[in-house]
């Protein structure tokens, strides 16, 4: 399994290192995973500190200054790469964009984030004609309880050539942020609690 998945949106606080990080324990089970944090936050580096002042085993978590190492990085990946992107343009992130496999565009339900994947949207647009093929794929995350998804339903719909949506929804949950103190997964935990059922889903939906 040689693939690259990218979490990207150009407005901070969606979610990008949860999702990524989720979704490197799940798939780690199975194939070789390598996180790539391009966030200049680093949140993907610091829960792995976490992770291994916890005793537990360590993601592969690797960082990338420049083009010319994001280039080697990717020209060298053997197995799942997974890149946190930052929630700003770049020629590192667009470059990241570009070549992966996947992107994967989380956001919820208000206007703020939905007003964030259509300047998201314009950013795809930019980069089509170096890869006529890109599409984002836009996972609904924190979604609060009774919330309707019906604008972002409709969002994608209208910017179809550039976004797609997936079906897993990841809802808001206590879940992602207490295990997040702790370098754990939600699937680490118990596989049988709602968020871990949800990253499992969003597993098997990317992998198929």
């Amino acid at each position: 399994m040689k693939k690259i998945i990218t979490i990207a949106c150009s407005k901070g606080g969606v979610g990008k290192s949860t999702i990524a990080l989720n979704l490197a324990i799940e798939l780690n089970r199975r194939y070789a995973v390598t996180v790539l944090d391009l966030d200049y936050q680093k949140s993907a580096t610091l829960f792995n500190k976490i992770r291994k002042s916890n005793g537990l085993e360590p993601l592969n978590i690797i960082r990338a200054e420049n083009d010319k190492t994001l280039k080697k990085i990717i020209k060298e990946n053997t197995g799942i790469l997974i890149i946190d992107t930052g929630a700003f343009d770049s020629d590192l992130n667009r470059m990241a964009i570009l070549l992966s496999d996947m992107v994967i565009t989380p956001i919820s339900d208000s206007e703020v984030e939905i007003y964030g994947l259509l300047m998201f949207n314009e950013y795809l647009k930019s980069m089509k004609k170096a890869k006529p093929s890109l599409k984002a794929h836009v996972l609904i995350n924190h979604l609060p309880p009774r919330a309707s998804t019906a604008e972002i339903i409709n969002q994608v719909k209208d910017n179809n050539k550039t976004l797609t949506l997936l079906k897993t929804v990841i809802k808001e949950r206590n879940d992602y942020r207490h295990i997040f103190t702790k370098g754990q997964g939600v699937t680490e935990t118990s596989k049988k609690r709602e968020a871990a059922i949800e990253i499992i889903a969003l597993a098997k939906e990317i992998l198929k």
